[in-house]
């Protein structure tokens, strides 16, 4: 209910927020408007009476109301396209700017990765529409009562009986509710299934993945899925259409009959003397125009139940972000680090379910320490990278920063002391400059800092290759644009994470994945140099992410991950010494290079052993 009304809020002010002055005129034009045509009719009704009277004043009367509102409708014709238009525009940019604000400021990811929360922001993205036009909405609502009160009062000044007429309209509106509601519920319903086609269809279409649909032939499997999903969701939106017309179509014959009813009422009246013959050209012209108020109201009033459905998952994820923000009483975020990062009893499951990804950790992270994370896909590092970034918050337990609770730190302020290189890391196509200067926005344009870091992360020859060097345009969707290898975006991934000076917490995430052996090796002089510096300058930890046993032996501290668990934690030699799923796991490896993988990476086997 809360959120109800936030969304009528939301939906009554969103216009005079954009725009105060022009809502105002606009609304002013539409008024207008609205009562402009029932005045025409009721001023006709009098020129006839007169006419058939002989009457002077009603003669005159009659042509003043025609000649006013004929004049006002000129006025009103000749701009109200541009202002509504105007409206539309400002009304568009105001709310857009708005939900973009809203939901970059969510400090997690959640929203990202609970599918019922994911539909609502799918579905308030397909409202776009009914978001930008709900000023347009709002007048038109406003528009319709105005004229179907004046309708009202003309057809209680013929006879009080023919009130009768606009309750028929009613049904009407009664039935374009009801069409509404049946149709927006089918909506729900398809939601994740249209979300889930358009998915399939962005892959399809993604340039990146063509290669891959070719060579296995998805094409045919890929359009079939979407098709099936968007039939399925087609035939129950058409189901649903097909209810609503029903309930419309019986409001239309019933309005239909009394309309007959009312003009053969009126006729009889007149014929009797009770009524003049305005009356019955009044009620004549006034019955269509009831038809097309009723008509109006009824199509107001389903843009009104959608608009307001809309603005309620607006409404609904204001207020998702406002309880996700953190309020006052935040920490100052540390700008070193002295004892380490510790974790105690820390546990997490994902909202929605009930299986604990992380069980219990406890493990402390010295300052200046190489930290890396070993373990099987599902083991639960990735998920540990998100709780050390503030991502998510754990469900039990708590993680330190020395003596201070990294649940106490604003999101921002700590985020901005982390850096990250991520073995899904973004293909930023933009210039080269950029595509690093990302990495801390304040280096943008300092060239000597993002040549330091592209030199940290071996990038500079990827660089130095391109045609245009730092200016060049990335990506082939651009004219002049130059696409990259795999091993190339990702060492501009690496450069973005070394660009931010002096971080508390680095975060190397399979940072060579798409590199071969033998340049992954000829950057662990690099690793060890970045990792020696943020010691010196924060006490900062690295935390390095890795399958590649080649990276892991050079860390201080080894923790082995194992189905949510710490299994095991220790240095090289200790964990090899141990003969524990550690040895086990480098040994396999160590023989798949022995037996020619990798022949790049002199010295993989441990030689301290």
């Amino acid at each position: 209910m809360h959120d109800w009304f936030s969304a009528v809020r939301l939906w009554l002010t969103s216009g005079f927020r954009a725009a105060p002055g022009l809502a105002c005129l606009a609304f002013a034009i539409r008024l207008a408007g609205a009562v402009g045509p029932p005045l025409q009719v009721y001023g006709l009704a009098l020129i006839i009476d007169g006419a058939i009277d002989h009457q002077i004043d009603p003669l005159i009367t009659g042509l003043g109301i025609i000649a006013a509102t004929l004049t006002v409708t000129v006025i009103i014709q000749s701009f109200e396209y541009g202002v509504m238009q105007t409206m539309v525009d400002q009304v568009h940019t105001h709310l857009n700017h708005g939900l973009i604000t809203t939901v970059a400021g969510i400090p997690g990811i959640e929203h990202h990765e609970r599918p019922d929360i994911a539909d609502r922001i799918e579905l308030l993205r397909k409202d776009g529409l009914l978001l930008t036009f709900s000023f347009s909405s709002l007048v038109g609502v406003i528009a319709a009562l105005a004229n179907a009160a004046v309708v009202l009062g003309l057809l209680g000044v013929v006879h009080p009986a023919l009130l009768v007429l606009p309750l028929l309209g009613a049904l009407r509106v009664w039935a374009s509710m009801i069409s509404g509601r049946i149709q927006w519920s089918a909506r729900e319903t398809t939601a994740q299934s249209t979300r889930r086609a358009d998915r399939l269809a962005d892959l399809a279409a993604d340039p990146s993945r063509g290669l891959e649909i070719r060579v296995f032939g998805l094409r045919t499997m890929l359009v079939r899925q979407v098709d099936g999903l968007l039939s399925g969701a087609e035939t129950l939106l058409r189901r649903a259409g097909r209810a609503g017309a029903g309930y419309e179509l019986a409001a239309r014959v019933a309005f239909g009959a009394g309309y007959v009813a009312a003009i053969g009422f009126v006729a009889w009246q007149t014929t009797g003397g009770s009524a003049s013959g305005g009356d019955l050209a009044l009620i004549i012209l006034l019955g269509a125009r009831v038809e097309q108020t009723a008509t109006a109201v009824a199509e107001a009033t389903r843009n009104t139940g959608q608009t307001i459905r809309a603005f309620t998952r607006l409404a609904w994820v204001r207020r998702y972000a406002a309880v996700a923000r953190p309020n006052g009483g935040l920490v100052t975020t540390p700008t070193r680090i002295s004892g380490g990062i510790s974790l105690r009893n820390v546990s997490f499951s994902y909202p929605g379910t009930g299986t604990p990804v992380l069980r219990e950790l406890t493990l402390h992270l010295p300052a200046g320490a190489t930290v890396a994370l070993v373990g099987e896909n599902g083991a639960g590092k990735t998920t540990l990278i998100k709780l050390l970034t503030k991502l998510y918050e754990p469900s039990e337990g708590v993680i330190m920063i020395d003596r201070t609770e990294l649940a106490g730190l604003d999101p921002e302020t700590w985020r901005s002391r982390t850096s990250a290189a991520f073995q899904d890391f973004a293909r930023y196509e933009l210039s080269a400059r950029e595509a690093v200067g990302v990495g801390e926005l304040s280096l943008l344009p300092d060239d000597r800092a993002i040549r330091a870091a592209l030199d940290r992360a071996a990038a500079g020859g990827v660089v130095d290759e391109l045609p245009r060097g730092l200016a060049t345009q990335l990506g082939r969707r651009f004219t002049s644009g130059v696409d990259l290898s795999g091993g190339q975006w990702q060492r501009l991934a690496l450069a973005r994470a070394f660009l931010r000076p002096s971080p508390l917490l680095l975060i190397l995430d399979e940072p060579t994945a798409a590199l071969d052996p033998e340049t992954e090796y000829a950057l662990f002089g690099r690793y060890a140099a970045a990792s020696a510096e943020l010691a010196a300058a924060t006490g900062g930890v690295t935390l390095l992410v890795s399958h590649r046993f080649s990276t892991v032996r050079m860390a201080d501290l080894i923790v082995v991950l194992h189905e949510g668990r710490i299994v095991e934690s220790g240095d090289h030699r200790q964990l090899l010494a141990a003969g524990g799923r550690y040895a086990d796991l480098f040994r396999l490896q160590a023989r798949a290079y022995g037996d020619g993988w990798g022949k790049g990476a002199p010295n993989l086997p441990d030689t301290r052993s």
